[in-house]
Order: C-alpha cells, then structure tokens, then sequence
C-alpha cells in the first residue's frame, strides 16, 4: 500500500484552516508547535518540482529560484530539510554565536496583526556555533538522501557578553568551527555565511557597521573564509548618505543582505525589531539605494516586507538576486512561494 503524499497546495488549505487558531497562542511557541507539527508530516509531503526557467545562479552555485528563508526562522539548524520540502530554494539558519545563548527574556515575539508585521526583541537565542554545525550535517545528509536542490546559508554574530572590541574574534571563531566541523554534503551546499551586524537586540552589535571596523572585519574573516561572505545591513541609518557610505564599505565582501529588522516603531509598540509590511517600504527604499552605488553585478539579497509575489517581483526587478521571506511566509504560508512560481510560469 503507498503512502499517501500531502501536496503544498493541500498543505497551504491547511495552513489556513488553522492559522487563526496558532494566532491565539503566544507567538514563540506557536513557531515551536507548527514546526514540531510539520516534521510529523514531512514524511508525507511531496518534493516540489520547479521549472527550469525560474532557476538562478549566484556564489557558483545553481538554485531551483530566486525564493529562501531568512535568518531567525531556524535558529538551531534543525528544519533545513523540511523547509526545502516546503518549498524553498535556500535556508538561511542561524544566526549562530560561539557558545551557547539563551537570548532575552521572554515574552520575545509579537503578532501585530493589523499591520501584518512581526516585533521581535530575541537577542540571538540559539544552541553555539558548534552545535549548529552538526544539525545542518544531519540536515545537508537528509537533503543529499533525497537529492534535492536546496543550499543552506549560515548566519553568524557576535556573543551577548563579547565586547565591541572584541567582536571580531566571535566572527573568526565561528567561521573556522563551520569550516573545521562541517560534513562534505554541507560544505557542497553553503552558499554563503551571512555576517549578521545589524540585529537590533544585542547592544552594541550595530557598531559594527562603523566604516573603519566594518572594514577590518571583513578583510579579516575574507582571508580566512573558503566561503562567500555577505554582510547583512540594517535599514536604520541617520541619514541616506550614511547607509550608502556604509554599503560601499561591503565592496570588498561577497554580497550583502538589505535588510534587517528596523528600530522606527518602538515608540509605538516597544523594544525590537519590526518586519513585515510596516518595513516594506524602508526596505525597498534601501534595496534602491544600495544598487545605485554597488557594481554593476554585485550580488543583492533582498529581505524585509516581501509579503507577496508582486513584491518578489519588485525587488528582483529592482537588482536583488535573490530575496529572503520570514514575516510574510508566517502570514501567508506556502500559498507566497507556489503563487510566485504559478505567476512566473504563465505565459
């Protein structure tokens, strides 16, 4: 008797029958229940096939499209797998410090439904780089066994307690653990380590964006690195010439990711981080601004506020060549991936 297989379109009707009902549990451990729910059924769920002319190539690797999972989604390292199963082209996991860091103090995470946006105040919550490391072998084992296309990507920070000064050695130090402890199905499937200065809730971390010690750091992890590197930049900026000056210091790095969470809204909802919709805007906006003053084709990803197909497209058109989802996968499931790929595939 075969096994019966959920399709992604079953799997998005189902995501919508029960979104109102996750909505009414605190948002951290909705995450945790939905993703324990999901691995139940990964063995059920079909492997997406995508066409040929939505595939694209960047960092010498070739991927099914242009649509990945932005870090902050798995912090462990433990859902590469199924999210690939899920849809995605790659899984940014992470981001990963050196030890072992249990983040802020919960409540963490906040649904501002209206505005179809998240606030997260987390502060890097995840298991240690080395731990990481070994999940995404386990990941990369299982995405080899069934030979899918997915790539994996690795977020990396600085520790709580590290001081800014000292910020570079935590950077180093995860870039030689990956590099020591990772498997060849990973090592075959990274993409690029995204060097994370921009999160807003480890103190001092955006510091880090200063030209002067933006600029050591990334000479001192591309001389280390077999890796691509990409910087990930806030949309925060005292002005537009500041985040431009700040971009230009990313020449020497692989890519850069534009953008992190922004800071605008807590006056009126609090401390975090604010994705989703209320950053679409200051994120396409920065999007536009980096292109205008990065080589000609310097690698772009876009993140922040892609909350539909139409805006996939947008920032695609706009110069990224990739773009990452988090907030607006929450709030549409599946439906953002495969409504893409539909929309792209007509004639």
């Amino acid at each position: 008797m075969e096994t019966p297989v959920i399709s992604l379109p079953t799997l998005q009707w189902a995501y919508q029958t029960f979104q109102k009902a996750f909505f009414l549990l605190d948002p951290e451990f909705a995450h945790k229940v939905a993703m324990e729910s999901l691995e139940k059924l990964k063995p059920l769920l079909s492997v997406p096939v995508f066409p040929k002319e939505t595939q694209v190539h960047v960092f010498d690797h070739r991927l099914a499209h242009p649509i990945g999972l932005a870090a902050g989604f798995d912090k462990e390292g433990n859902h590469a797998h199924l999210m690939s199963k899920l849809g995605f082209s790659y899984i940014e996991a992470g981001t990963f410090t050196p030890k072992k860091q249990v983040g802020n103090p919960k409540p963490r995470l906040f649904r501002e439904v209206r505005q179809k946006s998240l606030r997260n105040k987390m502060g890097f919550n995840n298991p240690g780089i080395s731990l990481g490391i070994d999940n995404l072998n386990q990941e990369a084992n299982k995405i080899d066994k069934e030979k899918l296309p997915t790539k994996i990507a690795i977020s990396i920070g600085k520790q709580k307690e590290t001081k800014e000064e000292d910020a570079i050695r935590d950077y180093i130090n995860c870039i030689q653990t990956i590099q020591e402890k990772a498997n060849q199905n990973l090592k075959e499937r990274i993409l690029y380590i995204a060097i994370n200065v921009s999160s807003p809730n480890t103190k001092g971390l955006r510091n880090l964006q200063e030209d002067k010690t933006l600029t050591e750091l990334i000479q001192t992890l591309k001389s280390i690195s077999t890796f691509p590197l990409v910087v990930k930049l806030a949309p925060d900026f005292p002005s537009d010439a500041d985040f431009q000056n700040t971009v230009k210091t990313c020449k020497n790095a692989d890519g850069i990711i534009v953008t992190n969470t922004t800071t605008q809204y807590q006056s009126k909802f609090g401390e975090g981080g604010v994705s989703g919709e209320l950053l679409k805007d200051l994120a396409e906006k920065r999007l536009k601004q980096a292109k205008e003053v990065l080589p000609e084709n310097f690698p772009i990803i876009a993140s922040g506020g892609i909350m539909t197909p139409e805006d996939i497209d947008t920032r695609l058109q706009e110069g990224a060549i990739l773009v990452q989802v988090f907030t607006g996968w929450i709030y549409s499931g599946p439906a953002l991936i495969l409504n893409w790929i539909k929309n792209y595939s007509q004639p």
